[in-house]
């Protein structure tokens, strides 16, 4: 009893130092942050995503707490119509905040104060790595004793890796797998020990339920460990084998099966997203440069393919010293080494990074696991490195000296120059650790030494003792020599005792110094001015909050307060990199959109119209497209500069509001509202259709117009006419030339020489149309080809403005097959007769068709006004997870709401299911007999309920499992 309580004074005593200690680098690694008042909240993802999404979710789960204890049907809304145009809040948020445990703390914070819930999960995510890596370490390594100061370290260098430096400010779910992997890893070892499977099926759980992407990978490399732990304990003994085996796979289904209420609606939409359809096809080799560099991203922050596998340089002394010593061959180590091998095998060849990313592009997004491999490694290393000799220690030094000299110099020629001073000082601390390692093993030595010297001359006075015995008359001499050599061993004794004090200080202090001194180098490498400066990238604490009140979205919430509008809108505009998303929290809704899944239907919508987004999970919007823009109901188009040429056709200036509050008058917080002369409500009607099909056979502009004339349909709609799709845009010559040197122009050819040359074509002019470019195959070659850039921008310049257009190149990381783009130049017709293309680089652009089209704006008037006819004393009513419509019908009609098509709607016309239709590629339509009708749309997110049955099945049967489990317990103890 007093044993156990010893005990558990002990570890309370362990985890308080981890924690103190932890707590510390932690501040220290966030000095660039706090000490400039910043948030841990990047200007790029973390303020168009992250941020909005934590605020997002902290407001909705109060809402749904409130609404639980107030007894609202709908808790928990599905949809909602402020994600772009309207999406499911699964599809939206699970990858980043739905799922993950880290982010029910937000409902405690409010949009004032989401900076310190950032500062607190990290914090929380980071620790809890730490202590899991622990945890792990001592499962596997049960029968090995190791010394609290290598646990402490090595889980400090798994915590502060350089996968999680670098995410901690810019995508701070990304550090969950450092906390699920070991966790996942513990509970195959417990399983393989034939204890309980509890924290392996748990493991599985949460893993499954906070984010899927990284689940994905979990999954992967968790059975990679099985695998190869599985062929060394019971290689030889497979039927012993086979029960361990069983277990974990029905406590995987298990974990899977409780994670389904999240994990199956997820992927429900997952499959269908646009993403899937990417063009990438396996590599087999990585280009030169990124073999080149890889070894320095050992001891370095990495920077290509997301390949992050640098820890503290002791971290890699630690790795030298496993292979050196021939700690690789025994028998306990013979699943690290294999493990190690089959990791390395995986950064070089990149079909494991396309593999691991879901068959996407590569990326090494995997290399958390990596980590924990070498600082497991390090951790087991830790008491032999105490205890080299010293021609191991010589060769060692070699080593690790011959690699920073390779390193050194392959930094110098394929980096810049603060790549290359992070490798030295980098390099400088693995050789003082080193140094240090061998003092204590000189130490140790001379110990040892001594007491073997102070063992044989204990025996050879034992001899002398026998000796002096048989003679009485040297008694008194005896006692005399015995004085002095007292006097000799006490002073030995006081200098043994100094010397295991430096030995001591060394292990517990020096060492663990080193390692933090490495986190810290690491941290000043990525965030310092001198380095990287990721930290100035992050916004100070008090621009998060503005972001959300001085936005694009808050500047149309004003405008349609002050004119007085109180039913549905949405809003365009020019896009400014952190403006995105701001509609989520205006409470209104826009046609741009950046989250990770996105509905299928609106991606194909964009390309339907030839709009030439680079990714399928994000928009600007229609990008001038005067129709589109106006189908999908957008009164309001919001820039930062007044510049009637960048709104689309029919768009008049309104306004300039000011959102700066105390700062009045400074441009940053002002913004120019035009709105739309001929708007139209989410609510249009046809009584014609054609079919996608006979659609895509029109120009993309021509497309556009069809769609304001007829329904574009799947299939022929029974009640509607047959219309015809006529080509309405309108083909003018022009003529080329070349501007710039190097560059030649021949049919169907573009040759550039020297990047920003191009051509210039000129044409006739055409009164009150929209002209568009357009580009019909583009492709493009280095002039060498070979090698060369991920994407090619072909600069547009018409009526003053400049347009880009970007083109990404096959096989490259977000390829999606795109290779046909339709520009809309400008709104001011009767300026424009002549256009310059400036290519971004060297290269052959070759294309089967370039041309200029304009499309006729004369009956635009009239044909907007003809799909209102009927919807303009019509009612529209946003509920939660319910559209619903009142309109009176002049005729059998289609009714066309602009919002997103999803398998998860379902209609009622006048109470009754009504079929709900796919209309103009992306909205929903219901069929309408003529008369006064009253239409609902109701969405439950597709796979919930299925997945809410499987996870109550699942937690059921895990509850069942526990309670048999105790009970034999008890009965066992009894």
């Amino acid at each position: 009893m007093e044993e156990s309580k010893k005990q558990s004074m002990s570890q309370r005593k362990f985890w308080l130092i981890y924690i103190a200690v932890f707590t510390a680098v932690y501040g220290l690694v966030t000095l660039w942050f706090w000490s400039d008042g910043r948030s841990l909240c990047w200007e790029h993802d973390g303020l168009t995503q992250h941020y909005k999404a934590a605020v997002w979710y902290g407001e909705y789960l109060r809402g749904g707490i409130r609404a639980v204890f107030s007894g609202t049907k709908t808790a928990f809304p599905h949809f909602n119509v402020s994600v772009g145009e309207g999406a499911d809040v699964f599809q939206a948020f699970h990858y980043y905040v739905l799922g993950d445990p880290f982010a029910l703390f937000t409902v405690f914070f409010t949009r004032s104060t989401m900076y310190l819930y950032f500062y607190v999960s990290v914090f929380m995510r980071l620790a809890l790595a730490g202590a899991a890596f622990i945890l792990f370490y001592r499962e596997v390594f049960a029968d090995k004793k190791t010394s609290a100061f290598a646990l402490w370290a090595g889980a400090l260098c798994y915590a502060f890796c350089d996968w999680s430096l670098y995410n901690l400010n810019r995508h701070i779910f990304f550090l969950n797998p450092l906390l699920y992997l070991p966790l996942l890893l513990l509970g195959v070892e417990r399983i393989f020990k034939k204890r309980r499977p509890a924290v392996f099926i748990l493991a599985v759980c949460v893993s499954a339920l906070s984010n899927f992407y990284f689940f994905y990978m979990l999954v992967l490399v968790v059975v990679l460990y099985v695998a190869v732990r599985w062929l060394d304990l019971y290689g030889k003994r497979k039927q012993e084998g086979a029960k361990p085996f069983l277990i974990l796979a029905a406590s995987s289904v298990l974990g899977v099966a409780m994670a389904a209420v999240v994990l199956v609606p997820v992927l429900g939409i997952f499959l269908k997203d646009e993403r899937m359809a990417g063009g990438n096809s396996l590599q087999l080799f990585y280009p030169l440069k990124y073999y080149m560099r890889l070894a320095s991203f050992l001891i370095k922050p990495g920077n290509i393919y997301w390949t992050r596998i640098g820890t503290s340089t002791p971290v890699l002394v630690g790795t030298v010293l496993f292979f050196q010593t021939g700690a690789w061959k025994r028998k306990e180590n013979r699943s690290l080494t294999a493990l190690l091998a089959a990791s390395v095998i995986m950064l070089l060849i990149p079909a494991f990074g396309q593999i691991l990313n879901g068959f996407s592009y590569v990326s090494n997004r995997w290399t958390w696991a990596f980590a924990l491999l070498v600082c497991i490694l390090f951790t087991g290393m830790w008491e032999p490195f105490l205890q080299l000799d010293k021609k191991t220690r010589l060769i060692t030094c070699g080593i690790f000296g011959a690699y920073l000299l390779l390193t050194a110099v392959l930094t110098y020629v394929f980096d810049n120059p603060e790549d290359f001073a992070c490798v030295l000082a980098n390099g400088a601390i693995g050789i003082a650790f080193l140094l240090c390692g061998f003092w204590g093993a000189a130490v140790e030595d001379r110990t040892k030494k001594q007491e073997k010297e102070k063992e044989q001359e204990k025996k050879q006075e034992q001899k002398q003792e026998k000796k002096q015995e048989q003679k009485q008359e040297k008694k008194q001499e005896k006692k005399q020599e015995k004085k002095q050599e007292n006097k000799q061993e006490n002073k030995q004794e006081q200098k043994n005792k100094q010397e295991q004090k430096n030995k001591t200080w060394i292990q517990s202090g020096i060492l663990p110094g080193l390692c933090i001194a490495g986190i810290i180098a690491m941290a000043a490498e990525l965030y310092s001015p001198y380095g990287a400066d990721y930290a100035s990238a992050s916004l100070k604490n008090r621009e998060l909050e503005r972001s959300i009140k001085r936005s694009q979205g808050g500047a149309a919430k004003v405008a349609a307060k002050e004119d007085g509008i109180d039913t549905f809108y949405r809003f365009g505009g020019d896009e400014e990199f952190s403006e995105w998303n701001t509609a989520l929290l205006a409470g209104n809704s826009t046609t741009a959109y950046y989250w990770s899944i996105s509905n299928p239907y609106q991606s194909r919508y964009i390309d339907f119209f030839q709009t030439g987004e680079d990714f399928a999970f994000q928009s600007y919007g229609y990008h001038l497209k005067t129709i589109p823009t106006t189908l999908s109901a957008v009164r309001y188009y919001v820039t930062k500069e007044k510049n009637p040429l960048n709104v689309p056709y029919g768009f008049s200036f309104s306004r300039t509001i000011d959102l700066g509050n105390k700062n009045k008058g400074k441009k940053k917080d002002q913004y120019q509202i035009y709105t739309n002369d001929y708007a139209v409500s989410a609510l249009t009607t046809y009584d014609s259709f054609i079919t996608e099909e006979e659609a895509k056979r029109l120009s993309a502009p021509g497309r556009q117009m069809a769609m304001l004339e007829h329904a574009i349909t799947e299939s022929p709609v029974e009640g509607l006419s047959e219309g015809s799709a006529i080509e309405s845009a309108r083909e003018v010559d022009y003529t080329m030339e070349t501007v710039g040197k190097k560059v030649t122009a021949s049919k169907n050819k573009i040759t550039v020489g020297k990047k920003e040359s191009g051509i210039r074509l000129s044409f006739e002019t055409y009164p009150n149309c929209e002209p568009y470019l357009v580009i019909e195959n583009l492709n493009y070659e280095t002039l060498s080809g070979k090698g060369g850039p991920t994407q090619v921008e072909l600069w547009v310049k018409a009526d003053g403005q400049e347009r880009v257009l970007t083109h990404n190149i096959p096989n490259t990381r977000y390829y999606r097959g795109v290779h046909d783009y339709t520009l809309c130049l400008t709104n001011r017709s009767e300026t424009l007769h002549e256009i310059e293309i400036a290519f971004s680089n060297q290269g052959v652009y070759t294309y089967d068709d370039l041309r200029i089209l304009y499309l006729p704006m004369d009956e635009y008037p009239s044909m907007i006004a003809e799909r209102k006819s009927d919807t303009e004393d019509a009612t529209l009513t946003i509920a939660r997870d319910e559209i619903s419509a009142e309109i009176t019908a002049s005729k059998e009609e289609l009714l066309c709401f602009s919002f997103p098509y999803s398998d998860g709607w379902e209609a009622y016309l006048d109470g009754a299911p009504a079929k709900l239709l796919r209309v103009n590629i992306k909205n929903m339509g219901v069929m309408l007999p003529a008369g006064a009708h009253e239409i609902k749309l109701v969405y439950h997110t597709p796979l919930l309920g299925a997945g809410a049955v499987i996870s109550l099945l699942g937690w059921l049967v895990f509850a069942g499992v526990l309670i048999l489990q105790l009970r034999g317990k008890s009965k066992l103890g009894r």
